[in-house]
């Protein structure tokens, strides 16, 4: 399988602090790849470089064809990779509507109209709130807004960044519902989730990162089997 994102040898600092030292990473079309491993090890860091939100120290990353290394953010999300950020982000006293439809502000507005009344089908409990402010909606409601607005920006690959940080375990079954339902329909995404257990069980390829380093990767599957990986992420 060609791989729509490549990451090879990517170094990203923080001053003189290395927070991820040369990592190499694939995610094909259509595929869900998550990235785990501890607190701290590198993962939301890691989605930063590739979105061009923390500029790279070394190393390429290669989409669709494009080396889009130290590329500024706009012009990454113009080409289709768009993240989902941690603790959401969403704009707090705009309502659920004018939130999604900024994920649609590069959309001609006839498809953006075709997205939004897509993303509304896909997440009924954000119809039944349009007009809400979207900072009285729960963590739960307020993950199904970052998601639904990047949806509609039509992203050729999604980064989602812990979609389950916060949530109640009700609230995280129905993301992971969600999430699922995206892969059915052959979407690409790249998963951080703190769940270890929730994103092998999901995921096609995985890998495990450790203090900024690679540690082992391979089918979702057989990570979830390895004694390490239990041990540590899975209570085995």
């Amino acid at each position: 399988m060609t791989a729509l994102l490549s990451i090879q040898g990517l170094e990203l600092a923080y001053g003189k602090i290395a927070a991820v030292k040369g990592i190499d990473l694939e995610v094909g079309e259509g595929q869900v790849v998550c990235l785990i491993g501890a607190n701290g090890s590198g993962k939301t860091t890691t989605l930063r470089g590739i979105s061009g939100l923390l500029k790279p120290r070394g190393g390429r990353v290669v989409f669709a064809g494009t080396d889009i290394t130290g590329m500024a953010p706009h012009r990454i999300a113009r080409l289709g990779l768009v993240q989902v950020p941690e603790g959401r982000q969403i704009f707090a006293t705009m309502t659920v509507a004018e939130n999604l439809r900024m994920g649609g502000y590069l959309v001609e507005d006839g498809e953006r109209q075709r997205r939004l009344d897509e993303v509304l089908e896909l997440f009924p409990r954000l119809a039944e709130r349009k007009t809400q402010t979207a900072g009285l909606l729960s963590g739960g409601e307020q993950q199904m807004l970052a998601m639904g607005r990047a949806m509609i920006a039509g992203p050729r690959i999604v980064l989602l960044d812990e979609p389950s940080m916060g949530l109640s375990p009700i609230m995280v079954e129905q993301i992971f519902a969600i999430i699922e339902l995206l892969k059915r329909q052959g979407k690409t995404i790249l998963l951080v989730e703190q769940n270890a257990q929730l994103a092998l069980d999901i995921a096609d390829h995985a890998y495990v990162l450790e203090t900024g380093r690679i540690r082992l990767s391979g089918p979702a599957a057989e990570v979830a089997g390895d004694a390490a990986v239990l041990h540590a992420y899975l209570g085995g």
